[in-house]
This record gives C-alpha cells, sequence and structure tokens, in this order.
C-alpha cells in the first residue's frame, strides 16, 4: 500500500501523538487519530484533582498520520498534563475539532522572536503550528508547510 497525501486539517481529536522525531533538522511527528473514549472519570495528577476526562484509546482501525516538516526554524513538546490551559482557552483561534491548528500568534511566537534571529524576511514567511495529542503539545515555527501522510501501522517513522 502506498502512502496517501492527507489534509493536515482533517485530523480530527482526539489523537495520540505516538512520537516526535527530529533528524537533520527535519521534523516527524507520528499521530493516531483514535475514536475510542473510555468513561468520564475524576483525574488525579500528582496527588491534586485536575477535574475529569475520559481516557483515548487508540484502536488499530485508527488513521496513523505521519506530519513531516522539511524544515523547521524551532519547536517544543510538552508534557499535555502541565501545558498551560488557560492560554490555550484564551486563544480565539482554537477550533477544538482538529488535533493540528495554524495559528497568528501565542506565547510560542513571543520565544521563537526572542530566541532566534530568523523572521518573515528570512527565511521567510513563518506559520506557527500546533498539535494536540494525549499526552503531548507540540509547538512548531516554520517557514515550510508540512506533508501529511497516511501511514500502515507497520510503517516506520523514520521514512519520508
Amino acid at each position: 500500500m502506498k502512502e496517501t497525501e492527507i489534509d493536515i486539517f482533517s485530523i480530527r481529536l482526539p489523537a495520540c501523538v505516538e512520537s516526535v522525531k527530529d533528524k537533520h533538522n527535519t521534523l516527524t511527528i507520528l499521530i493516531q487519530e483514535t475514536t475510542g473514549l473510555g468513561p468520564e472519570e475524576e483525574q488525579i495528577f500528582s496527588g491534586a484533582s485536575i477535574g475529569t476526562a475520559r481516557e483515548i484509546i487508540p484502536s488499530s482501525s485508527d488513521r496513523l498520520l505521519k506530519i513531516y516538516w522539511e524544515d523547521y526554524v524551532g519547536y517544543s513538546v510538552l508534557n499535555e498534563s502541565y501545558a498551560n490551559v488557560e492560554e490555550v482557552n484564551q486563544n480565539p483561534e482554537r477550533k477544538y475539532k482538529f488535533a493540528v491548528e495554524l495559528l497568528s500568534s501565542g506565547w510560542f511566537t513571543e520565544y521563537m522572536k526572542q530566541a532566534v534571529f530568523a523572521d518573515n524576511e528570512y527565511p521567510g514567511p513563518l506559520k506557527y503550528w500546533e498539535v494536540i495529542g494525549n499526552n503531548h503539545v507540540v509547538h512548531i515555527w516554520s517557514h515550510i508547510e508540512p506533508t501529511v501522510r497516511l501511514m500502515k501501522p507497520t510503517d516506520s517513522v523514520t521514512t519520508h
């Protein structure tokens, strides 16, 4: 079966970020859409209640997708349990339906403007991508549009 290209904005929540791989300034995120949800239960994290949530249960029939950036300026991976939910909830651009969002600004873009000399002139217009999964939130700042491929469960994340 040959890889099939997928629209990045069609990756629906809930999703599991299976892996994030950085190799020679390329970035590959393997993500699995999930259709299975467990019962709603109170969640205890580090001894404190963080509210209710449902376990995300992947199955072999869910789509496995590879998101690939040929180049990027910077990225960060956050443990979703510690991610600043207020920042996410206050952003009017969030749609809350999809695992990948293209945002115009946020804390990550402000950080990147201080951390690197890259800007919209060099290497070119920069875009801020956010990938949300059940255990990770990945922020990417890149001048390259990512490609998304439908994968077979036996495919390797390192191939592109």
